[in-house]
């Protein structure tokens, strides 16, 4: 909650509106104004009865290592005594007269923050409407328990808090259950006070402690009483913590933070939910991030689009205070945050759907002028079966085409596919790069000469990224990415060997991450990339294969650069007939293998420093730090094919060991199967 940041109620004064404080109370030792008055006595009793003893605890209760500890422990309460009668001493009433003079005497004497826990079902009269008016132009916020009768709506004065002329400065207070599950059985329900209205603990409270011949006694009770003083409390804190807040605002931030309950949403049970501390202390809507050259904007980060590929690892977030500014939310909170922690990865892999069994059919035939012209198409059987059966052609969309032109040693290529897919070329060495960019359409030129083949390749896509909780889908084309590379390959009888030199531009990100165009992170990254293959076969049926790719990565973005990011790959694979093993399948395959990880990476940027003083100007300063992932991903693969009467069956199986390049990432495992058929 607002403690872990320093937040205690310092300087915060809330005004208890009830029948007086028992001032002789250790958990409100230092803790009771010099302004705490009797506005109804004199009476007979410094105080009626526990009831405001028990909020005040409740409240701003001494953290002193025994006893209760307050909400905002070091806020200051004015106990204002409103309660009729001159002997009252337990069960005091409190009239219409005394609310009123208890409001003015709190709005002109500095409270901050009045809490009220009695209630009515009578309506306020004009009279405490105007003072109600007073109050809230006064600058002052209101927390009102909502009535312990169990009704639709709030009693009065809480029901107010629907009142076009308070909306904003008074919040309805319910209780919840003592499980905090549901909301408790007396509490009246948020009814036509709704927008306004917060539910919190309220039943089997324990308060107004005391030592006892050697032993604790404690005060137990239930009710809104003791729930309202609970949302004062974190009023309290948020006014100490951001001193810039007004009243009304910080009950905005609670209304707005407060943990669903009931049905999606403002209901009419538990209004906007279960107070949230903790969440009202996390910055809300759009966020800024100032600059020399003025604020940037970034999303709110519940729909933070930041995302990391996974090479990267948890490398952003190992930057530390390195990298930690000043960030403004959209009431102007100041907040210290870290860049690297507005980044989160894309998930894991190993959790992604199993793409569909294809089918690929081929067709060849002899082009004008001696050539060979070649069609390719791949496509999902169970697109094709829906398209059939609904009669929408338009779902038979193929998952892939090629087309390819040979002649002379010369060979044109061109492939068109979903973004994912893997172009259907041969003939030529690998990397670990160029299928980051999640081609769409991709060209290549090819050429032979004895054991010699050469090519330059080309291919374009736009990011859409995989099955990531609470990211928001990317139009396709918004973020365009592109590769070229040319490669060269020597063929022998029993070996090969082959090498890749290439570059690719990722407008979304580098090495596959993704940050919105619109945001303050965005970061358009270029990668140089090489890749050395060599493959041998040392027996009939046998075949081992090795690689090594590495990558120079740099990126220029509005507020963060990018640098000296080397990134390395390998892979490591085995292949053999299943009739040397006299196995029932016709190859059997084992692979172990690194994808792309960042062994360093320089992130730099110009941020704003944390002024001593919350008011304090800023100032700018540069700062740079090199990371690298904590973890490094190791993938062992297994991979079968058997000749079956449909075609070929492939089946592959994997493990992650350290997925995501972060230490210790749970062990995740994936299996697909493929279904190839020509015809």
């Amino acid at each position: 909650m607002g403690w872990a940041v320093g937040a205690t109620g310092a300087g915060i004064t809330v005004a208890v509106l009830d029948a007086g404080v028992d001032p002789s109370q250790t958990d409100l030792t230092g803790r009771l104004s010099p302004l705490s008055v009797d506005l109804t006595g004199p009476h007979s009793a410094t105080f009626g009865d526990q009831h405001a003893t028990i909020i005040s605890t409740l409240l701003a209760g001494n953290y002193n290592d025994q006893f209760t500890v307050g909400v905002a422990y070091e806020s200051t309460i004015m106990s204002i005594r409103i309660d009729t009668g001159p002997t009252c001493t337990h069960g005091c009433s409190i009239g219409t007269a005394g609310e009123i003079s208890g409001l003015d005497y709190a709005a002109t004497h500095g409270a901050n923050i009045v809490n009220i826990s009695f209630a009515s079902n009578a309506p306020e009269t004009v009279q405490a409407q105007d003072a109600f008016q007073r109050a809230v132009n006064a600058g002052l916020v209101i927390t009102a328990a909502a009535g312990n009768d169990g009704s639709a709506n709030p009693a009065y004065p809480a029901r107010l808090a629907s009142d076009q002329r308070y909306q904003g400065s008074i919040i309805a207070v319910g209780s919840l259950n003592a499980a905090g599950t549901d909301l408790a059985s007396f509490s009246n329900r948020a009814g036509d006070a709704a927008s306004y209205f917060l539910v919190a603990p309220g039943e089997n409270i324990i308060a107004d402690c005391a030592t006892v011949s050697g032993s604790t006694v404690c005060h137990q009770d239930s009710g809104t009483s003791f729930a309202a003083p609970l949302v004062a409390g974190g009023l309290a804190l948020l006014l100490d913590a951001f001193p810039n807040l007004t009243g009304r605002q910080a009950a905005a931030i609670l209304l707005q933070s407060a943990r669903d309950m009931g049905a999606v949403g403002t209901d009419p049970v538990f209004g906007r939910g279960a107070l949230d501390i903790q969440g009202a202390f996390q910055p809300l809507g759009a966020l800024k991030i100032p600059t020399p050259a003025g604020s940037v904007l970034i999303e709110s980060l519940s729909s933070q689009t930041a995302m990391t590929g996974g090479a990267f690892g948890d490398a952003f977030q190992r930057t530390g205070v390195k990298l930690s500014t000043v960030l403004y939310d959209e009431y102007d909170r100041r907040f210290t945050v870290g860049l690297g922690d507005l980044f989160r990865d894309q998930g894991r892999r190993s959790a992604a759907p199993v793409r569909p069994m294809l089918e690929r059919s081929s067709a060849n035939v002899t082009a004008p002028g001696g050539g060979g012209l070649g069609f390719t198409v791949e496509q999902d059987p169970a697109a094709r079966s829906m398209a059939r059966l609904s009669g929408l052609s338009n779902l038979n969309v193929p998952e892939s085409v090629a087309i390819s032109y040979s002649k002379a040693g010369m060979t044109l290529d061109f492939w068109t596919g979903k973004s994912g897919a893997t172009p259907m070329f041969g003939d030529a060495p690998v990397d670990d790069f160029s299928s980051l960019v999640r081609s769409q359409a991709v060209g290549r030129v090819l050429w032979r000469s004895g054991r010699w083949v050469l090519s330059a390749e080309q291919g374009s896509g736009g990011f859409q990224p995989g099955p990531v909780q609470n990211f928001a889908p990317v139009p396709v084309g918004r973020d365009p990415s592109a590769y070229g590379r040319m490669t060269a390959s020597a063929l022998g009888r029993t070996w090969d060997a082959g090498v890749v030199v290439g570059a690719m531009k990722e407008a979304a990100g580098p090495l596959d991450s993704y940050v919105s165009r619109d945001s303050a992170l965005s970061m358009s990254s270029l990668t140089r990339f090489a890749s050395f293959s060599t493959g041998w076969a040392p027996a009939d049926g046998v075949r081992l294969d090795a690689r090594l790719s590495l990558g120079r990565t740099q990126a220029d973005g509005k507020l963060l650069m990018l640098s000296d990011g080397l990134s390395s790959s390998w892979a490591l694979s085995g292949a053999v007939d299943c009739a040397r093993l006299n196995l029932p399948c016709s190859g059997l395959s084992v692979s172990l293998s690194q994808p792309p990880r960042i062994e360093h990476v320089r992130l730099s940027a110009v941020l704003a420093d944390t002024p001593p003083g919350y008011f304090d100007p800023l100032t700018y300063s540069r700062r740079s730090v090199t990371v690298a992932p904590d973890g490094r991903e190791i993938d062992l693969g297994l991979g079968l094919t058997r000749s079956i009467r449909a075609g070929v069956l492939r089946l592959d199986a994997a493990g992650l060991f350290n997925e995501g390049n972060r230490r210790h990432s749970a062990v995740g495992y994936g299996a697909t199967a493929s279904l190839r058929r020509s015809f």
